[in-house]
């Protein structure tokens, strides 16, 4: 294929239809309401907190990993509030390998603090040792740790669900408030075990650190861009749209070159799917990839792009059997077919999930549906 034919070159970017379609909507929800605002969740969950007639004098404050910020913890701070006159500080403990930062978490804890109870966030990293306390020398790094806080010279009370925890209190010097986890049984653990099952319980800020992605791909005229919008309406969640159409009515060109591609399209293209995801439900569907990119560079061009794709967590490769439905002399049915090829090998290649799509394009959402349930039931983000 010569780079000069311009019926080669007009193929790719929504040229299947005349008219061309119109702008698509922004990557907000499809389908259902957009996710609550963290003060919302926040707030919804530490209003359940217990009215107490006496509260301490001083500061209180509520250590635990928060790996992730859920629900339980939302309640204990609101306990926490209960609990004393003076502010609440949360310390988060951090070690290098967790995958969301002890800032960010400690921040997403602290939107379930009112602003005028709120107090420094303490951070604490790779203090003592892991596993579950089995004495005080467990504890005593931690007395140490604390009593070099600047902000911490005021807590009086230590507010937590663990039992073990009065131990901290007593080598601190604190008093010791106790909460019955029984009113709002959660675990960072069975969190992280089944993020998707504890969805709602996730504070809003940190659930795209449990968002993965179902990305459409194929050869033009697949109906993918149908498929996907039909997808985000019915799991209730966010699409990302295929760039290359904005790239054209942004730059008034009718194809971009190959170092566009490669840089302006395929940045651009990611920036489609990081803009889906904070509104995503569990999941974002796209209804293309980098990795479709690439493909189309080396059928337009003669060379691929020697960059490595964003990672879906899930696949549908729709067939070429599709009736045409764009313009006799932009059919390609051949290219088409070898493009299913290429996208089988690159997918069976790099170990990337994968499903099939064929048949009638009625036929297609039912098979879509029915493989996206089964890889949700696979539980494909725990941790």
């Amino acid at each position: 294929m010569s780079y000069d034919d311009s019926r080669v070159l007009s193929w790719y970017g929504g040229a299947y239809y005349d008219p061309p379609p119109p702008p698509p909507p922004e990557p907000t929800t499809e389908g259902g309401n957009p996710p609550p605002t963290p003060d919302d969740w926040a707030k919804a969950r530490s209003g359940n907190a217990v009215a107490r007639p006496t509260r301490h004098a001083g500061d209180a404050l509520v250590m635990g990993r928060f790996l992730p910020v859920h629900s339980g913890h939302a309640r204990l701070l609101g306990e926490a509030m209960q609990a004393v006159n003076g502010k609440v500080l949360v310390a988060v403990a951090g070690w290098r390998d967790d995958f969301i930062d002890a800032r960010e978490r400690g921040q997403a804890a602290q939107f379930a603090l009112q602003r005028e109870r709120l107090g420094p966030l303490l951070v604490a990293r790779e203090v003592g040792k892991r596993g579950e306390p089995d004495g005080d020398s467990f504890w005593a790094p931690w007395v140490e740790w604390l009593k070099a806080q600047k902000g911490a010279e005021n807590v009086k009370v230590l507010v937590s669900g663990d039992p073990a925890a009065k131990r901290f209190a007593e080598l601190a010097e604190l008093k010791f408030e106790l909460v019955d986890r029984s009113l709002e049984p959660m675990s960072g653990t069975a969190v992280r075990r089944a993020p998707w099952k504890y969805w709602d319980d996730i504070a809003p800020a940190l659930r795209t650190h449990f968002t993965s992605t179902v990305a459409l791909v194929g050869p033009e005229g697949a109906g993918k861009s149908t498929l996907a919008s039909s997808l985000g309406r019915h799991f209730k969640t966010s699409v990302a749209h295929e760039y290359m159409p904005d790239w054209l009515r942004g730059t008034g060109n009718t194809m971009p070159t190959r170092e566009q591609m490669g840089e302006e399209v395929w940045s651009g293209q990611g920036g489609s799917w990081r803009q889906a995801r904070p509104n995503a439900r569990r999941f974002f569907i796209a209804d293309t990839d980098q990795l479709t990119i690439a493909l189309w560079s080396r059928r337009l061009f003669g060379e691929p792009i020697r960059k490595e794709p964003m990672r879906p967590g899930f696949t549908l490769l729709c067939d070429d059997a599709s009736p045409w439905m764009g313009p006799k002399d932009r059919d390609q049915p051949e290219a088409r077919k070898q493009m299913v090829v290429e996208f089988r090998r690159l997918l069976t290649g790099r170990g990337w999930p994968f499903a099939f799509i064929e048949g009638r394009r009625e036929q297609r959402f039912e098979q879509a549906v029915e493989h996206i349930e089964k890889w949700i039931r696979s539980n494909p983000l725990e941790r």
